[in-house]
């Protein structure tokens, strides 16, 4: 888990909660260190949609990434989950949103170039009016796509990014991600807020 210190005096009441809730449950920043994964490694999207409808969730949207193919296919033709494909990130932001004010907990899909342009949408909608959702980020401009020009400085500054947004985030790794994603929804659902899972290549498949 990450968080920086916000020094906007109107969320260091919420941001002090985050903190002790962290501090709770052992967090700690650390070294995240590439992996290459099998087949047998990755999580299934049948069983990681089974999670979110577990906890609820029955709104998706988002804009397409290799990263993300299979999660995207079994979205498609799930029947408890509907799914709106969005033409930009910060639409798909605006559309969990605006579902939200209608009784759904909804997740955001996107690529992590293509976070960088929800700025608008996530400071003065989704986090001035705390609303909770996963927003799962794919994590590319490292290896193997690490010497694709559009992906190389995405990737060194993603959490970067993160952190600047005061977006709690974690690395969905294929290794205990049922633990990764339990905090990540405690959070989301204690602070009402936004949070993140960054997702590096293999780890959906794909």
């Amino acid at each position: 888990m990450h968080y920086k210190n916000n020094k906007n005096g109107k969320f260091k009441d919420k941001q002090s909660r985050l903190l002790q809730f962290y501090s709770k449950y052992g967090l700690t920043t650390v070294k995240l260190k590439n992996n290459n994964l099998s087949c047998e490694d990755m999580i299934t999207p049948d069983e990681f949609l089974t999670a979110l409808k577990q906890q609820g969730f029955s709104i998706a949207s988002g804009v397409p990434c290799s990263y993300f193919k299979d999660l995207l296919t079994s979205l498609e033709t799930d029947n408890e989950i509907k799914y709106i494909p969005a033409t930009r990130e910060d639409e798909a932001i605006g559309i969990v949103c605006g579902s939200y004010f209608g009784g759904k907990t909804g997740i955001v899909v996107m690529q992590n170039s293509g976070f960088a342009v929800i700025g608008d949408a996530l400071t003065s909608l989704a986090q001035l009016y705390e609303i909770p959702m996963l927003i799962l980020v794919s994590w590319r401009g490292l290896e193997p796509d690490k010497d694709s020009p559009e992906h190389s400085i995405m990737g060194e500054v993603t959490e970067n990014v993160l952190e600047a947004y005061h977006i709690p985030y974690w690395e969905l790794k294929e290794t205990d991600w049922q633990r990764t994603l339990e905090i990540a929804l405690s959070v989301m659902n204690e602070q009402s807020l936004p949070v993140c899972l960054i997702v590096k290549t293999g780890v959906f498949g794909g």
